[in-house]
């Protein structure tokens, strides 16, 4: 289940599901767990972008990964 937050952010529980895909992206990928869950997280959700600073995890089928470091905002966040 999801809950949103302020921002437009959601929280999003660890379900059997995201855990089996984590396991899954952890073997197939190489990514550490931590990353992993928030990759099956993201997709899980429905997520189509995620942001990161950690360029081991790529861009995939359906989720696209964006770098903070390469991101320019127009106006600093709240």
């Amino acid at each position: 289940a999801s809950i949103r937050t302020r921002h437009g952010v959601r929280r999003v529980s660890l379900s059997t599901t995201i855990a089996e895909d984590a396991a899954w992206l952890r073997g197939s990928d190489g990514l550490r767990m931590a990353d992993a869950i928030h990759v099956a997280t993201a997709r899980a959700d429905g997520a189509t972008a995620l942001i990161t600073n950690d360029r081991r995890i790529r861009s995939r089928h359906g989720l696209d990964v964006f770098y903070l470091d390469d991101l320019e905002l127009e106006q600093p966040l709240p």
